[in-house]
């Protein structure tokens, strides 16, 4: 369909895997994309991954992901960004906070939780469960649930240290 022209204002995407993976593929394709965006991954392409990426090959094992998608965008008035780096090492290197849009493409609470931290303005969050993909949309963070409200424990959880002492069947000491 005719969209009409898109501006992505400030936006960031984080985690180019599986789901990034697919998020880059929609936005190459629509022609009227302009502004910015920063993606954000600290991975390489791997084997093992191989098999959920729509747009990696064999031949783009070892490669930084970030690398690999930048040259998709054929925008000319859209300014693509790659950061091989982690979140926390992408605002150190931003240096600036002040974030419009950042769209979550990563697999792990702690991650999550860490984004939400730096209090972007609209979060756009991807999941992936055992036969479900969804999107929460978390646009106003002091009238609404931010992305961090979906990993409030409703119960009480073993923390880290103890689960990877019993996964290595090391006895509590304590």
């Amino acid at each position: 369909p005719n969209l009409g022209v898109i501006n992505l204002k400030d936006v960031v995407l984080v985690g180019i895997g599986a789901i990034g993976n697919g998020s880059i593929w929609a936005l190459s394709n629509l022609t009227n994309l302009k502004g910015n965006i920063d993606l954000v991954d600290n991975e390489e392409a791997s084997l093992s991954n191989l098999q959920r990426y729509v747009m990696f090959s064999e031949k783009d094992v070892n490669s930084v992901k970030v690398d690999l998608v930048v040259k998709e965008f054929m925008q000319k008035k859209l300014k693509v960004s790659p950061y091989k780096m982690t979140w926390a090492g992408y605002l150190k290197s931003r240096n600036n906070w002040n974030i419009e849009t950042v769209a979550v493409a990563i697999d792990n609470k702690k991650d999550r939780i860490g984004i939400q931290s730096s209090l972007p303005k609209t979060i756009f969050n991807s999941y992936t469960e055992s036969n479900l993909l969804g999107i929460a949309r978390h646009h106003d963070f002091i009238n609404s649930a931010c992305l961090a409200c979906g990993y409030i424990p409703s119960q009480k959880e073993r923390n880290y240290i103890n689960e990877v002492a019993d996964n290595c069947n090391i006895p509590n000491l304590a």
